[in-house]
């Protein structure tokens, strides 16, 4: 198993040096590159070699050719021997994306990003997955956890290609695979040999839907709680597979044309759902500009340096935050493993994030800032201000 400090010959980029462990999943780890910052490599576990040799075919990212703005995919991949257990293990070279966080961030906690930035999220994925489409690729794991966004600019990246298929594929696996909670009904029922544009334009429909749509969102949480498939039997029994499963209304008339399509994305019966390319028409003609751009009012909050020293200490248990109230009265704030906060006395919230640990980050009115900078929020309640922050190991 691949471990810090670890040294890797790639074929064109050569001696590659592990740095810290960035993620971990079931089949494989993601480590930092300690000679080569812009870079990260995904590490799978050890597989039994066959004749001496380790079939890479588990991974579609050793073939992957697909290159496009929006795809975060392996630059080059090689393979770790170990000669005296017979074992080998697949090792995928990836751009790093700095300062990207998973869309499931957004949908964890919708209420605290704009609903101009989240319509913009929305079009940025789906322009990005239409683009894999029209070059005969499926995802083949379309779902938040695999979806990255800058939320400064709001760039959006496809990762983990791992299970991704050519649109044209011949697969006949029928086992079940990805995250249930985003599968359409074919892929819940039939499995991966089911799986074509339909299936992901079901899955980026819920997606889209749950972004633009707090009620949406409700809803998918809601479904989660009863099993998707269930859910979906279910709404099918009632009204039938030319019904869409997610509909809502959409608060801009401009808008209704987005909301409309995407709910039809989300029909059951597969030949009823519209090709990707007519939802990303949509999103081309809408109007923007009466969005609201930020979920609280620009006019309350101001985003400033601060001058007074205020500490925030964060430890794998709790967190707790010290600030002073208008009237110069210095309060504390704590909070268990949510991460969140909810400063009542000053009528607003923010999240720590530590998906990057080496990173901490916290997150104000939908925009993201590095603990280590240091801001202060001012309020027509009061201000409180983080200059320090120490982070407990």
């Amino acid at each position: 198993m691949a471990v810090h400090g670890d040294v890797i010959d790639f074929p064109s980029y050569g001696r590659i040096v592990l740095g810290a462990l960035f993620a971990h999943g079931a089949n494989s780890s993601i480590f930092h590159v300690a000679n080569h910052p812009t870079l990260v490599v995904k590490a799978h576990h050890f597989r039994t070699r066959i004749n001496g040799e380790l079939d890479v075919s588990f991974s579609s990212e050793t073939v992957f050719e697909l290159q496009c703005d929006g795809v975060c995919a392996p630059i080059e991949w090689t393979i770790i021997e170990d000669d005296g257990r017979d074992k080998g293990q697949l090792a995928v070279l990836f751009p790093f994306l700095n300062q990207y966080i998973h869309l499931e961030e957004v949908l964890d906690n919708i209420g605290e990003y704009s609903e101009h930035d989240r319509f913009v999220l929305a079009k940025n994925l789906t322009k990005v997955v239409s683009d894999v489409h029209a070059q005969g690729w499926l995802h083949g794991d379309l779902q938040p956890r695999n979806i990255m966004f800058h939320p400064k600019t709001l760039d959006v990246q496809l990762i983990d290609f791992e299970w991704a298929l050519p649109e044209n594929h011949q697969n006949n696996d029928d086992t079940s695979f990805g995250v249930d909670d985003w599968m359409s009904p074919e892929l819940l029922t039939y499995g991966r040999k089911a799986h074509s544009p339909a299936s992901e334009v079901w899955t980026l429909g819920k997606i889209v839907l749950s972004l633009l749509s707090m009620d949406a969102a409700a809803t998918n949480r809601e479904f989660r709680r009863n099993g998707n498939l269930e859910s979906i039997r279910g709404h099918i029994d009632h009204y039938g597979v030319t019904t869409p499963v997610f509909s809502f209304e959409a608060e801009n008339e401009d808008l209704a044309s987005i909301f409309s399509i995407m709910a039809k994305a989300t029909i059951p019966k597969i030949n009823s759902r519209p090709h990707i390319d007519n939802l990303l028409t949509q999103f081309e003609r809408a109007d923007f500009s009466q969005l609201r751009t930020s979920s609280i009012s620009a006019a309350t909050f101001e985003v400033v340096c601060p001058d007074a020293p205020v500490s925030l200490k964060v430890t794998d248990d709790d967190f707790e935050i010290r600030f002073k109230d208008s009237s110069g009265v210095q309060r504390n704030a704590r909070i268990g493993r949510s991460k969140k906060f909810n400063v009542d006395t000053l009528g607003f919230g923010f999240s720590i994030i530590l998906d990057l640990p080496s990173q901490p980050r916290i997150q104000f009115d939908g925009f993201t800032y590095p603990l280590s900078e240091g801001f202060t929020v001012h309020s027509n309640q009061g201000s409180w201000s983080i200059h320090t922050i120490e982070v407990l190991k």
